[in-house]
């Protein structure tokens, strides 16, 4: 944004924002003094004559004559412009160049190598700086500060680069919501078929539901059956797909036993389908009974085991930054009938 040198300013301050906050944090530890003006979205940042300009992790403001000075550096605040608006869309779709941009950006801040970590307090900083580099509208990481603990999924107090990426896609997501009229997120990233065209042939309906139905199917080239999950479009946001698609393709690069994750992907005329392992022990819903059935007797030992199953597909997905956010019986199945030695697969992941 445009910088213009403005006649000396009281050292009172204020922030009117979490981001101007971590914004004076960082310039108060740089000797660098931040206020604001009257004027809605307007900051002030005043420095003395020991340092010629800000460094280029503040951003945005233009190096500075020698001398004690006053830079007022506006955010804007008129309706958004459809070209930035776009940019948000095409780097959701595309989400390895912003995870990129992110990690760069993280070590540029922390000062840290190959594993860089952002801590709370470098929030502001990094928000800037990533907005110059993606070029995309200045509210639109507005959230950052404030979703920042949701995503601290070791409660380390930091973010991981996995963890940071996820918290920028949140936050552009919820940005491409508050637009008026809504942003165009028209069509899918994935490819168009049918599952006739796929090959698949349908055996029996396993469940449905608001959210979709479950069928059991069968690869008629090959003969193995599948779990076939169509969710109807309407229940969709095509910004958030891309997210699960590269989410899914992140639990197949590094599989767990305890976690199912799509095999493949379509969309045809009215929903976007799942290819899954079919998984026929059942549901937590009739464990018991039909562990009794077969002559199992639910020991200390035997639960033991099981929730233990679940823990550890839960930590799996941890390290990926992943929160199911649906945990219940229904979505808590077993690989196959053999009740006595389970084995324990977290669906709808």
């Amino acid at each position: 944004a445009p910088a213009t040198f403005l006649p000396m300013a009281s050292n009172a301050y204020r922030a009117e924002s979490a981001m101007e906050s971590h914004m004076l944090q960082r310039a108060k530890q740089s000797e660098v003094v931040v206020a604001t003006l009257s004027a809605p979205g307007t900051a002030v940042l005043w420095r003395d004559g020991s340092r010629p300009s800000l460094s280029a992790v503040e951003g945005r403001v233009v190096p500075a004559a020698r001398g004690a000075g006053v830079a007022a550096v506006t955010r804007s605040t008129s309706a958004p412009d459809s070209h930035l608006t776009q940019r948000v869309v095409g780097l959701l779709r595309h989400s390895s160049m912003m995870a990129q941009a992110v990690g760069s950006c993280m070590r540029h801040v922390s000062g840290e190598g190959s594993e860089p970590r952002l801590p709370e307090a470098s929030v502001g900083a990094f928000s800037m700086l990533l907005e110059r580099t993606l070029s995309i509208p200045s509210d639109a990481l507005a959230d950052l500060g404030q979703e920042f603990a949701r995503f601290d999924f070791d409660g380390a107090g930091s973010l991981g680069v996995r963890e940071c990426a996820k918290l920028v896609r949140a936050c552009l997501r919820r940005y491409l919501r508050q637009q008026q009229p809504p942003a165009a997120t028209s069509g899918y990233s994935v490819r168009s078929s049918t599952a006739e065209g796929e090959g698949y042939t349908f055996v029996k309906r396993i469940e449905s539901g608001s959210h979709g139905t479950a069928a059991l199917v069968c690869n008629s080239s090959t003969g193995v059956q599948h779990c076939l999950k169509s969710v109807p479009k309407a229940v969709v946001d095509p910004s958030f797909l891309q997210e699960v698609l590269d989410d899914l393709a992140a639990l197949r690069a590094d599989k767990n036993v305890h976690i199912a994750a799509a095999a493949d992907a379509f969309q045809d005329d009215d929903c976007i389908c799942f290819v899954t392992e079919p998984f026929l022990g059942g549901d937590f819903g009739t464990l018991i009974q039909r562990a009794v059935k077969q002559g199992v007797t639910p020991t200390e030992t035997w639960w033991r085991s099981i929730f233990s199953q679940c823990f550890a597909g839960l930590a799996h997905m941890q390290r990926h930054a992943l929160t199911h956010c649906d945990i219940k019986e229904q979505n808590l199945m077993l690989r196959s009938p053999h009740f006595s030695e389970p084995t324990i697969v977290i669906v709808d992941t």
